[in-house]
C-alpha cells in the first residue's frame, strides 16, 4: 500500500483523519472494522457497506468491496512484481 501511495503520489485518511502516505499495517486492519456481510441462501450480501475511508483504503491495496462477498475474489496487484530483489 505504502508503495502504490508512494508512485501515485497520492495519500489516505490516517489517524484523525489527517493525510498519510505512511499507514500502518494497524491503521490498514482497523479501517476495515465494522463492515459487515450476511450470506443468504447461498448469496452473500452487505449489512454494512464499506464506507468512504475504507473505500480508499481498499483501493490502495488493488481491492474492490467484491472482496468481502466473494471468497473465490482473486487480486489482481497494482504494483508489477519485481524479481532479483
Amino acid at each position: 500500500m505504502r508503495l502504490y501511495l508512494e508512485q501515485t503520489q497520492t495519500m489516505v485518511p490516517g489517524w484523525d483523519n489527517k493525510p498519510t502516505s505512511k499507514p500502518t499495517s494497524y491503521m490498514v486492519t482497523t479501517v476495515f472494522y465494522n463492515i459487515q456481510t450476511m450470506l443468504y441462501k447461498g448469496e452473500c450480501y452487505f449489512l454494512k457497506r464499506p464506507n468512504e475511508r475504507q473505500s480508499l483504503f481498499l483501493s490502495a491495496l488493488g481491492l474492490e468491496d467484491y472482496v468481502f462477498r466473494d471468497p473465490k475474489y482473486k487480486c489482481t496487484p497494482i504494483i508489477p512484481y519485481k524479481t532479483g530483489v
